[in-house]
């Protein structure tokens, strides 16, 4: 990576912009300058333009807005170089405060990337960027930080990396990661190779384990000892002598497999005739069976007919039973009409004795309705005025709430006006106090930062050792080291210093916005409160007569209410009037038609009983069982004694 040009505004110490033209310098040059004259920043401004990051650990991203800088200015970076013969640009902006443009106080201006390809393309965002400049160098920031560009106080750090550490450092800067590719496989499968021999013996050890000599020959002694020294080589010599055992065993195999056939034969033919055997047992003793049960048919068939012709004898009954349940069956259905007809005239008897009830209910309820009706009347035309009265109350009481609101709020104001003055009094107490421990912090900070610089050249003498090159000028001789400082900040003092520093600077910006803000609101307040100019030596008489209206108020109210539901109700009590006249004389006629009702079903049933008699239908109902009881018994006897007829005769058939 070289670079071409590098533009620096409100970075560091840079209050402005300023612009260096690497490309005016050629070969070899120095950068000098005092102690705090901006030679870091030149650095950090590049790391920061390719990473995101300064280029020492002193310096944090978020600290690197320049301190002189007008508000309004922005911090950027921005870089042009080029790599591979092909020119980039890249420009960043960090995080930072800066005033709103609209209103008080600050805002938070966000990190922004861009990196500009060759061919025109720009890429944006912090990480995409990252990724392309690691790609396109091929190191990432620590790296770059170690072999590129050395910040100060760091230089030892590369001295000191371990041999692994320098190792991925070198490997990236020479694309040496195809032979450590290359070595890492064939490790891999050199491995692999002996692991797959190892299984490979185990396996031909396993199958020899199983093989049992026939006898213990010459063979059968060697193949023992190869196994018992788990050497499978050996067992090539012995592979004759074993293919010897496996035709032996191959030839008693057969002979053996020959003889079992002719006897499985010869069992199988044993066994169909022992089968033959057995069944020609079973048929003669079911022949046996079969002689004795027709036998015992024949018998039993007899028997059945003789049951057959004395169970029809019973149908000359049967048919009587019959008439006799006909006849009990129409007296009990007659009893069923004569109990419903007197059902019939009890519910019309008691109907007409509940019309006659509401009829009395309902001409009452008419008298009760008109009373009501006459009383609301009355009340309305009592309270017709109270609509007028709460309108004219009404209107008093809004005037009188508007001017002790106005009473209150100056009120309010002149409270909180005293309130806002006392803070702001206070917030410049605070403001000052802070301006002060800010100028103590920086002069401690700048005298730390003295120190350590001036200390640097003594911690790096104290680690050079007389005919081995110093690592910055390279000669083997030491003979006037420089001296280490006393009282030397640590680099976590100087970390503390610094964020002291930055810490006071944030607040006393804060402090300073709150004091204004202060200042702001006291100031609008008042003269709020001198534009409402009200007095307020009249606010307890004022308070009284509101609430005197406001009781007022709600006695009318309630009266309106009341006014307002009387004159809904009048509708509805009229109507309920009629409708009680109404519901009276119907009630009147529905009475009259069920007395004639009843009277018809009074003559229907003298009728039935003078035609069918009186009997209990639980008598006859009785009566009727038994008579189906019996004629089923003869009915089930009769059915019985064909069925079993008909059974026997086709079970001797068969």
């Amino acid at each position: 990576m070289k670079p071409i040009r590098l533009e620096m505004q409100g970075f560091g110490p840079f209050g402005g912009t300023e612009i260096i033209e690497f490309s005016q310098l050629s070969g070899v040059f120095l950068i000098t300058g005092d102690t705090g004259a901006g030679k870091t920043t030149i650095f950090d401004g590049i790391s920061f333009a390719l990473f995101g990051e300064t280029s020492g650990s002193s310096r944090q991203v978020d600290s690197v807005r320049s301190h002189y800088a007008e508000a309004t200015e922005p911090t950027r970076v921005w870089l042009k170089f080029s790599q591979h013969g092909e020119e980039y640009e890249i420009e960043r902006s960090p995080r930072y405060e800066r005033p709103r443009k609209n209103g008080k106080g600050t805002t938070t201006e966000l990190p922004k990337a861009a990196f500009t390809l060759p061919d025109g393309t720009v890429l944006t965002g912090k990480e995409t960027v990252n990724r392309k400049v690691e790609e396109l160098l091929g190191l990432n920031y620590k790296q770059f930080k170690q072999v590129a560009m050395i910040a100060q106080g760091e230089f030892l750090q590369l001295l000191l990396a371990g041999s692994e550490q320098r190792g991925a450092i070198f490997r990236k800067v020479f694309h040496t990661e195809d032979c450590q590719y290359l070595q890492t496989q064939l490790k891999t499968r050199v491995s692999e190779a002996r692991a797959e021999v190892e299984r490979n013996k185990t396996q031909i050890l396993s199958v020899l384990q199983m093989v049992q000599p026939p006898c213990h020959d010459t063979v059968g002694t060697e193949l023992e000892e190869a196994i018992a020294q788990k050497d499978p080589y050996r067992a090539k010599n012995l592979m004759q002598g074993i293919k010897g055992w496996i035709e032996a065993d191959d030839q008693t195999r057969t002979d053996l497999e020959e003889q079992e056939k002719q006897l499985i034969h010869r069992l199988e033919q044993l066994r169909a005739l022992q089968k033959q055997y057995a069944q020609l047992q079973q048929a003669e003793e079911r022949l046996q069976a079969q002689r004795q049960k027709i036998s015992q048919q024949q018998e039993a068939l007899e028997q059945a007919r003789k049951v057959l012709e004395s169970a029809a004898d019973k149908e000359e009954k049967i048919k009587e039973y019959n008439i006799v349940q006909a006849q009990l069956e129409e007296k009990i259905k007659s009893r069923a009409r004569a109990n419903e007809l007197g059902r019939k005239l009890q519910e019309a008897q008691r109907k007409a004795a509940s019309k006659q009830e509401q009829q009395a209910l309902r001409h009452k309820q008419y008298e009760q309705w008109t009373e009501l009706l006459q009383k609301d009347e009355a009340r309305v035309q009592e309270l017709s005025q109270v609509p007028l009265q709460l309108g004219e109350l009404r209107a008093q009481s809004t005037q009188l709430e508007h001017q002790l609101v106005q009473m209150r709020r100056a009120q309010n104001l002149e409270e909180l006006c005293k309130q806002l003055k006392n803070r702001w009094e206070k917030q410049q107490l605070v403001y000052l106090q802070v301006e002060q421990d800010l100028a103590e912090a920086r002069t401690a900070h700048q005298t730390g930062e003295d120190l350590w610089f001036r200390a640097q050249a003594g911690i790096l003498a104290q680690t050079l050792v007389e005919g081995q090159a110093c690592p910055v000028c390279g000669s083997i001789h030491h003979p006037d080291k420089a001296k280490l400082e006393d009282h030397v900040p640590s680099e976590a003092e100087r970390k503390l210093l610094r964020s002291k520093v930055e810490e006071l600077q944030k607040r006393r910006g804060d402090e300073s916005v709150l004091a204004a803000e202060y200042k702001s609101t006291y100031e609008a307040e008042m003269a709020h409160l001198q534009e409402l100019d009200v007095s307020l030596t009249d606010m307890a008489e004022t308070e009284k007569a509101a609430s005197g209206a406001k009781r007022q108020i709600r006695q009318l109210e309630l009266q309106q209410q009341e006014l307002t539901r009387l004159q809904q109700r009048l509708p509805e009590h009229r109507e309920k009037m009629v409708q009680c006249q109404s519901q009276e004389e119907q009630a009147r006629q529905e009475a009259a038609q069920c007395q004639v009702e009843a009277a018809g079903l009074e003559g229907a049933l003298r009728q039935e009983v003078e035609r069918f008699g009186s009997e209990p239908v639980r008598m006859l109902q009785e009566q009727l069982r038994i008579c189906q009881s019996e004629r089923g018994q003869l009915e089930k006897a009769l059915s019985d004694a064909r069925h079993s007829h008909e059974l026997l005769d086709r079970s001797l058939q068969q």
